[in-house]
């Protein structure tokens, strides 16, 4: 028996192994090294142990020693103990030798004690000296004032030596009381103020020596303090030139000290304040001067001084900083012109104000043009001033100086614009020249004047004309649509002065002429920046000065008005008529909409057909007018404007026997 085996299981197959390829590893980024934080340094604790222990009682040692010298001097003179020789005498000697023993090398290791005991003595000398003078009399002023010069000047010594401000404010405070202590009520202001500035170089010189700006704010204060109370009591018309003198003279020598041995220090900032403050002071002495009508004739001594100050803060904005010092010079002028105006102002100054005026204006400007922001400029509104003048009978009555002075500062003010791109600068002296020509125009246009006033519209007009297209050629930016639009309004708004009273039966050609050159010139403007507005308001404004005119200075010498005279029943017809016109105009629709030729053709015979027409495309579809149309009005206004007035001047004789 044969057994068969079965057969062996084949094993299945293994899949191919395929490699699949690991990723690689991202790079590991190199460890940030962060460099260990410095340990901070522990604050050092306030010692207070040495200010009430050594410094406090130093201090009140020092004053008790002062206090006790002035008691025993007023008990001996009240008791007869001494004579004043002795008197001075036993002052001076404590107050020498209290600086003395301070030198002394013992002292040396006690020095808040010495610095107290130098102040002591510093305070006992000055006192002594006042009690001299003014108690005892045993010195003339002049060697008193010597000495306490003398006593000044080593306060001003100790405290470098002994690096302490508590002697220098000693002196300081010894210093400016001098003249008040010594004065004799004479008006001296030449030496006083002299002295003044001395002691300011010398105070400055060590408070900059030693970064002590205490001592510089308090020379500051106390320098004020003297001018204004000299001005208060004794400052004369005939002496605003010295006082100028000494305003500038202290201002300049502020000023200069912004230039002296600066340091990148907490201190500087503190003495930059000073010389900025002590520098800019002085604007309040010329609105002072300005409010003052007998100090305001001399407008020549203030404007100088103005702008003498005004140019010496804007120097310090552009060169040191901060930049609203020139704004604020800017604005001082502003506020001087107005208030002298209303104050001071006479008819002598006339027309010299005109040149200070445009001094202001170019100077502003040009310093403008070198400082961090040269689009803020204050210039414009100097031009201000001319809106009074332009109301006042001498002024006014010279219209051509006026503004052709006017003129060419917004023309200066427009090419400054221009260059920097500032808009709004431009803007104030356009709608300020505007108002000085409605402000001129309200009083001052009459049948001898309409050739003069035609002249000045049409030099600003072509000015405010001008200046959009020069500043698009040149590829800036100043003159936005709602500016070119104001003045377009504005341009044409003055003209209304012509339309009404006696000078409206003459006015015809000047306003055909300036209508034509403002519409010219708007029409332009908006086909060139594509903004329609201005383009439809001065057309419609044109027209409202036309019918104003026309109500004014045809009525009742028109056709309309001989026809009524001759034959009364046409008042009544007229009514009649003017409805039937209306329904007949393509005011509401237009002739394009009716379908009948006949109709249409009947329409256009209507003159005032193009008219509306002209309006409806340049209102709702923003066509412009066709040069054929514009004809088309031109013609029928002349055509009835001549046909009206020739009838009534056929029947101007006749008009007497019909009534």
């Amino acid at each position: 028996m044969i057994v068969t085996l079965p057969p062996e299981p084949q094993p299945e197959p293994i899949a191919a192994f395929v490699a699949t390829p690991e990723p690689e590893p991202e790079p590991i980024a190199a460890p940030t090294f962060h460099p260990p934080r410095p340990t901070p340094t522990p604050r050092k604790p306030f010692d207070w142990e040495s200010l009430i222990g050594v410094k406090l009682f130093s201090w009140i040692a020092g004053i008790a020693l002062v206090l006790a010298a002035l008691f025993f001097l007023n008990y001996s003179v009240e008791h007869g103990w001494l004579s004043p020789m002795v008197r001075a005498t036993l002052g001076m000697v404590t107050g020498i030798v209290l600086l003395l023993v301070c030198e002394l090398r013992v002292a040396r290791d006690y020095s808040f004690t010495a610095n107290a005991m130098d102040g002591a003595g510093i305070a006992i000398l000055y006192a002594t000296l006042f009690a001299i003078h003014a108690l005892w009399h045993l010195l003339p002023v002049g060697v008193v004032f010597a000495l306490m010069l003398i006593v000044t000047a080593i306060a001003v010594l100790l405290s470098i030596r002994r690096d302490s401000v508590f002697i220098a404010l000693l002196g300081l405070v010894g210093g400016f009381a001098t003249p008040a202590l010594l004065s004799t009520g004479e008006n001296k202001p030449i030496a006083l103020f002299s002295y003044l500035l001395l002691l300011n170089a010398g105070l400055l010189w060590v408070a900059i020596q030693r970064r002590w700006p205490l001592l510089t704010a308090l020379s500051v204060v106390f320098t004020v303090i003297y001018e204004w109370s000299w001005i208060g009591k004794f400052l004369t018309v005939s002496q605003l030139p010295l006082a100028v003198s000494i305003f500038i003279l202290f201002a300049a020598a502020a000023g200069a000290s912004l230039w002296l041995r600066r340091r990148a220090d907490n201190a500087q900032r503190s003495f930059d304040l000073a010389a900025i403050s002590s520098a800019g002071l002085p604007l309040l002495f010329a609105i002072y001067v300005a409010a003052v009508s007998s100090y305001g004739v001399q407008y020549n001594v203030l404007f100088t001084f103005l702008l003498f100050i005004s140019t010496g803060l804007s120097v310090i904005a552009i060169f040191r900083g901060p930049a609203w010092l020139h704004l604020l010079g800017g604005a001082t002028i502003a506020l001087v012109l107005i208030v002298w105006r209303a104050s001071s102002y006479t008819p002598e100054a006339w027309p010299w104000i005109l040149v200070w005026i445009a001094a202001f204006v170019v100077v502003q400007l040009v310093l403008s043009h070198f400082t961090q922001a040269p689009r803020l400029v204050i210039a414009p509104l100097f031009l201000l001033l001319f809106l009074p003048f332009a109301a006042m009978p001498v002024p006014a009555s010279a219209p051509m100086l006026l503004f052709g002075t006017l003129f060419v500062l917004v023309a200066l003010v427009a090419a400054y614009a221009i260059r920097h791109e500032a808009g709004p600068v431009y803007a104030i002296a356009a709608f300020l020249a505007i108002a000085t020509e409605g402000v001129w125009s309200a009083d001052n246009v009459t049948r001898e004047r309409l050739t003069t006033a035609l002249i000045i519209y049409a030099a600003f007009a072509l000015l405010f004309l001008a200046v959009p297209v020069i500043a698009r050629r040149l590829g800036r930016n100043v003159v936005s649509q709602w500016t070119m639009l104001g003045l377009i309004v504005g341009s044409i708004g003055v003209l209304f002065f012509l339309t009404s009273g006696s000078i409206a039966q003459y006015a015809l050609a000047a306003l055909a002429i300036l209508l034509a050159v403002i519409n010219i010139g708007a029409i332009s403007e908006a086909k060139s920046t594509e903004r329609t507005i201005l383009a439809i308001s001065s057309i419609v404004l044109s027209w409202i000065v036309i019918t104003i005119w026309c109500a004014n200075a045809l009525t009742p010498a028109t056709l309309l008005a001989a026809l009524t005279v001759h034959f009364r029943d046409v008042r009544d017809l007229l009514a009649t008529g003017l409805t039937l016109w209306f329904f007949a105009t393509p005011i509401l629709y237009s002739a394009t909409d009716i379908r009948q030729e006949r109709v249409r053709a009947l329409l256009r015979c209507n003159p005032a057909a193009p008219l509306f027409d002209a309006w409806r495309d340049a209102f709702f579809y923003g066509r412009w007018i066709e040069a054929s149309r514009w004809g088309v009005l031109l013609a029928l206004a002349c055509a009835s404007f001549l046909l009206g007035y020739a009838f009534f001047d056929r029947l101007r004789d006749s008009y007497a026997e019909a009534v």
